[in-house]
């Protein structure tokens, strides 16, 4: 049967992230006071199952081409929370949702490339001060007194820093807490 709803039939893996399934089934589980269907058994907790049979064939095939923290990260998971046999209705979802989501975190940030990261900040950094000390007269004065001085290299290093700092942080300095202890965010003055 053809679904009207544009991108009904796009095929689909079967296996769906944690949050949506978070967001399917915690709803019915309030509304009716329970898992009405048993949605939770027959489908989230299959999918999360089918999450780890995912993750242990990644393992088992590619954990040698992964970095080192990673692999170890992903070995660690399916020796000690991977076990989703036996799991039933909201409990057993609250329990794999959470290991998921959990390994989900720091699987990411262990796969990131923060050297690729900081080679980006570089040259954007490098980038925007080229431009800057054509633009701006004073910004340019301050570069070429910096090379003037006896310790050259120490002052542009110094200078270079800020502007790094300033390109990174700066966008967050409008940021300031107001009517401490609660913590809230006032806008640009």
């Amino acid at each position: 049967m053809t679904s009207t709803r544009p991108g009904a039939n796009r095929p689909t893996s079967g296996l769906i992230t944690g949050k949506a399934a978070t967001q399917l089934a915690q709803p019915a589980v309030y509304a009716v006071g329970g898992d009405y269907g048993g949605v939770i058994n027959t489908t989230v907790i299959p999918n999360c199952r089918g999450i780890v049979r995912e993750l242990t064939k990644l393992h088992s095939e590619h954990a040698s081409e992964l970095p080192p923290l990673a692999a170890t990260a992903l070995e660690t998971f399916l020796r000690t929370q991977a076990n989703f046999e036996g799991l039933s209705g909201w409990p057993g979802l609250q329990f794999a949702i959470g290991a998921l989501g959990s390994f989900r975190a720091e699987f990411t940030y262990l796969l990131a490339d923060t050297e690729a990261v900081a080679r980006s900040l570089t040259l954007r950094a490098f980038t925007h001060l080229q431009r800057s000390i054509v633009a701006d007269e004073t910004v340019a004065a301050r570069w070429r007194s910096a090379f003037a001085e006896s310790q050259a290299e120490r002052a542009c290093e110094k200078l270079g820093a800020v502007h790094l700092l300033l390109l990174v942080f700066g966008p967050l300095r409008w940021m300031r807490p107001v009517n401490a202890p609660t913590w809230r965010w006032a806008s640009p003055s």
